[in-house]
């Protein structure tokens, strides 16, 4: 259970990553547009808000940056996967000993193994454990479709703040320049 969630944090850092990168870059062609609108004439409909709109977009590019910068999303994601990886192997070996007698020596060894992987790398979050109760082991949890609902809504939830930050910004180009 443990590398399923650890590959589940993986690709959720992978996904904050890519949408913290995306917001960066759009928000970045925003601040490169309204200046070039503004020195070419182009008509809008308010002209302060272009300059709340500028100031608006360097504090969000600001803020995202040091957030990626700060969350090492890349950094996490990878340690989150190696972590898997080897928790795969290592499940991977026990699995020989499914229908056999294992010794206490064995059971130690393996424990001991285990533990040691656990601590070289940071734990999951409570959303990748329900992820991957929900995605790799519902009928063992006995979960159902609304099990699979609020996880995602769960999710939406931890990336909401790209997709509002991106729909005032578009939302703001639109009035702007309709």
């Amino acid at each position: 259970m443990t590398y399923y969630c650890r590959f589940s944090a993986s690709r959720r850092l992978k996904k904050h990553e890519a949408l913290s990168l995306w917001t960066i870059s759009i928000f970045s062609i925003g601040l490169i547009i309204l200046p070039i609108a503004k020195a070419l004439g182009v008509q809008t409909n308010a002209s302060q808000m272009i300059t709340m709109l500028e100031v608006t977009s360097a504090i969000v590019i600001l803020v995202y940056s040091i957030i990626v910068n700060k969350s090492d999303f890349s950094h996490r994601s990878s340690q989150y996967h190696h972590c898997g990886l080897e928790l795969n192997d290592l499940n991977r070996k026990l699995y020989k000993f499914k229908d056999r007698e294992v010794s206490d020596e064995d059971v130690d060894s393996y424990t001991d193994t285990y533990n040691e992987i656990l601590r070289r790398y940071e734990n999951h979050s409570n959303l990748d454990f329900f992820s991957a109760k929900v995605n790799s082991f519902p009928e063992y949890y006995g979960l159902n479709f609304g099990h699979r609902f609020l996880l995602w809504l769960w999710y939406g939830l931890e990336y909401s703040h790209y997709f509002l930050l991106l729909g005032v910004q578009a939302g703001l180009f639109y009035y702007i320049f309709k």
